[in-house]
């Protein structure tokens, strides 16, 4: 999930619910830890479906997937693999 600004994120999830990263690498573990066989990070239960996303949104993700696996890539990004 994208969160737009730091502003929107308690919107999305509770605070504390995920992982932080400080400026120096460390990872702070969030309290999904805890339980990590929570089904979503979102607060209310949505109903799930057997809904299939859209070609074009696959298309997207496909995009977004290779984008940050090759030139959008981070130097740091596979020490959390």
């Amino acid at each position: 999930m994208l969160i737009k600004s730091p502003k929107s994120v308690n919107t999305y999830r509770p605070a504390n619910l995920g992982d932080s990263l400080l400026e120096n690498g460390e990872i702070i573990e969030g309290d999904w830890r805890k339980n990590p066989t929570t089904d979503s990070f979102y607060p209310l239960q949505v109903p799930r479906g057997g809904h299939n996303a859209k070609i074009s949104a696959k298309a997207v993700r496909e995009s977004f997937t290779d984008h940050f696996v090759n030139e959008g890539a981070v130097e740091w990004q596979w020490n959390y693999c």
